[in-house]
């Protein structure tokens, strides 16, 4: 039969900072069907340097006016993803925001009804759905191998007691670990437990001279189940990345996704080294039976099951 040919998407990005070069191009080249087309940075020879052959504009007007663009990444600071994504969307385009979606609730909301008069998807980037920490907890959590799950710790510490001059930790809207961090771990919880009946929430500056908060505790309260979210950047000894309770037994996995650190040293997401966790997930069950399992999707359909006894 013949092959259906098609002509990949051309996509622009908004945005050459951390999130952009790490989180965003590397996936843009490793996924088939997509075409990085252009850039929008200051920075124009940071960006001539590591893609010489792209498009690079100094304004967001003007990359949105490329007509040959048909998806827009945006990966500028968090107070301009409303007037960037608005932008983008009447130009024609499909809009993919980096967490957070916007700021605020009435931001989030007028963006949605830009989309929907524009016809175009408007979707925020959430990656992390993807660690494989996560997707081996979730696998864990729906096997029902715990029990009825009644309590969840997930934890993000960094020890970086230096306080950077990096817009995400000064002074302002949408600045801050509640603001940076968060969006992952909530989105992860919602789904894995739905949404909960109400939230109690303790969020603060602990560092001298911080200019946004750099630590939160923030419990997500569902009947018979409390899901604990944790963010510090002043933990010298990290907690736990997840800890989970059921009623027949627990698991627990240290140390932080492997992901990012692997973006950074720019191994592709189609390497096949990607996302292979050194960190084991440990399970004990109710009669003291100890299991161990890698940190990737699926490594419950391998994992030997433990005993039915009650």
């Amino acid at each position: 039969m013949p092959q259906t040919s098609f002509k990949p998407l051309k996509m622009g990005v908004i945005g050459f900072g951390y999130v952009g070069r790490v989180f965003h191009l590397p996936y843009i080249e490793a996924t088939e069907g997509l075409a990085l087309h252009a850039i929008c940075s200051s920075r124009e020879d940071d960006v001539r340097n590591a893609y010489p052959d792209v498009k690079i504009f100094n304004t967001a007007e003007a990359l949105c006016a490329d007509d040959a663009l048909k998806v827009i990444v945006i990966a500028s600071p968090n107070e301009t993803h409303r007037p960037f994504a608005e932008m983008a969307l009447r130009a024609g385009k499909h809009v993919v925001i980096d967490k957070p979606f916007t700021t605020n609730l009435p931001d989030a909301e007028a963006v949605l009804q830009t989309a929907r008069e524009a016809g175009k998807h408007v979707i925020v980037f959430q990656n992390r759905r993807w660690d494989s920490d996560f997707l081996a907890i979730s696998d864990v959590v729906r096997s029902g191998v715990l029990g009825p799950i009644r309590h969840v710790e997930s934890a993000f510490d960094v020890f970086e007691p230096a306080i950077s001059d990096n817009w995400r930790f000064a002074r302002g809207e949408g600045t801050g670990r509640w603001f940076d961090l968060a969006p992952h771990l909530v989105d992860q919880a919602l789904l894995l437990f739905g949404a909960p009946e109400r939230v109690t929430a303790d969020i603060q500056c602990l560092r001298a001279e911080a200019g946004a908060d750099d630590w939160f505790m923030v419990t997500l309260h569902y009947r018979q189940l409390n899901v604990v979210l944790r963010g510090s950047m002043l933990a010298r000894f990290p907690a736990p990345r997840f800890v989970i309770h059921g009623t027949r037994g627990g698991a627990i996995k240290n140390g932080l996704d492997v992901q990012e650190a692997q973006l950074v040293r720019h191994i592709s997401p189609s390497d096949d080294a990607f996302g292979v966790d050194p960190d084991l997930i440990r399970l004990r069950h109710e009669d003291g039976t100890m299991r161990e399992m890698p940190a990737r999707a699926a490594a419950i359909a391998s994992f030997t099951p433990f005993s039915s006894k009650r």
